[in-house]
């Protein structure tokens, strides 16, 4: 058995079930793209992050470099 209601304005028979149905999928919708979001910008934190310190690394291993070829 499906559950309806007549709109208030227009009179037009509404599925209760289906409004339910859109309020959960737009939720389960919302939910997901604020995770995805938000995992998104952690991933691009990190990623900065990593390149920073590869930068710092590679600065590091020139000095280094430097370094060994005046003491030869």
């Amino acid at each position: 058995m499906t559950n309806k209601i007549n709109c208030p304005n227009c009179g037009t028979e509404i599925s209760v079930e289906e409004i339910l149905h859109h309020q959960i999928h737009d939720q389960v919708q919302k939910d997901f793209n604020d995770k995805f979001m938000a995992e998104n910008l952690k991933m691009n934190k990190q990623r900065e992050e990593l390149k920073i310190e590869k930068e710092k690394m590679e600065k590091f291993k020139e000095n280094e470099k430097e370094i060994f070829h005046k003491k030869i």
